[in-house]
């Protein structure tokens, strides 16, 4: 409760409620309950509690992260112009940007989604309607607006020379007016494909989908971290038998531990950075290995060791 006083005034006190965001005014001859105001656009809603402290330093670094893997995916999907150059390097190099490099650099962005989801308190409720106007609707605007690009091109044919996307012209061997519910379904989950129409997209779509899941990681975790780890990472890999990023749960999950343990990130600048890129280096070059199940064996070490990594250059 805050108290504000005037000599002049024939309010002496006027007192604050900052949890209902409402305050009252109060005279010494009388206290008139009904002399309220209330805050436009914040009536009915109340601050939610911080339950894990961002520093200044490490908001900084999230940003220079982003930075470095925004970065990273244009070089990952510029990789294809790269297929004509016949050189042992260029390939090599493609295939651990599209690999092992690229697969845990994606899986930092969705390990920093979550601590920023997590470090304030929130309902299913709340979270949802935040995820469909932040990530949903701009999902389906903008799938939609391909679609409608890509039937006009098909209607007129010369159009087609403008655009070099072959593979989206006819999706799935029909054009768009041929399309079935189930293509119509699919364009925008990618749920037969791998993909939505917009392929780049299934990153949102899959971010959209862990926040959906956010509470209940939440209340399986809290309920025994432990179990909850091995049942995460079983069904993580589950995921990628079948053809999906399995390592977006996991990443996910791995950020509200973060936040369940209090682990400030800050302590990854304790840890010898020379002995983190040594076993980041041997574990991107143990995927060479001609083993059916190293990817398994090797992925989620590989993800915490990059995590660790990619964090120590963005505090530098």
């Amino acid at each position: 409760m805050v108290y504000a006083t005037r000599d002049d005034s024939e309010f002496r006190h006027a007192s604050v409620d900052l949890h209902g965001l409402r305050a009252s005014a109060t005279s010494p001859r009388e206290r008139t309950p009904a002399a309220t105001w209330t805050c436009p656009g914040l009536m009915g809603r109340r601050m939610r509690k911080e339950v894990y402290h961002i520093s200044l330093r490490t908001s900084q670094m999230i940003n220079v992260v982003r930075l470095i893997m925004i970065i990273g995916v244009i070089y990952v999907h510029a990789i294809p112009i790269l297929k004509p150059i016949d050189s042992p390097i260029i390939t090599a190099f493609s295939s651990l940007m599209r690999g092992p490099i690229g697969t845990s650099g994606i899986a930092l962005f969705f390990f920093l989604s979550s601590i920023l989801t997590y470090k304030k308190e929130f309902t299913f409720k709340s979270n949802f309607r935040k995820k469909c106007l932040s990530l949903l609707l701009p999902y389906i605007a903008f799938i939609s607006f391909w679609i409608l690009v890509v039937f006009v091109m098909q209607l007129y044919t010369p159009l087609l020379v403008l655009f070099h996307f072959d593979s989206q012209v006819i999706l799935w061997g029909k054009p768009v007016i041929q399309w079935t519910p189930l293509d119509w379904f699919d364009a925008y989950t990618g749920f037969v494909h791998g993909t939505p129409f917009v392929y780049p997209f299934w990153f949102i779509r899959d971010l959209f989908l862990v926040n959906i899941f956010a509470s209940l990681i939440k209340k399986a975790v809290d309920s025994n971290p432990y179990i909850s780890g091995i049942i995460l990472i079983a069904i993580s890999i589950v995921l990628m038998q079948i053809g999906t990023y399995g390592l977006t749960l996991f990443s996910f999950a791995l950020g509200y531990y973060v936040i369940k343990f209090n682990i400030s990130l800050e302590k990854v600048n304790d840890i010898n950075i020379s002995l983190i890129l040594v076993g980041y280096v041997a574990l991107v070059l143990c995927f060479s290995i001609t083993f059916k199940y190293i990817y398994y064996i090797l992925v989620f070490p590989l993800v915490i060791v990059g995590n660790i990594l990619y964090l120590q250059i963005g505090y530098c």
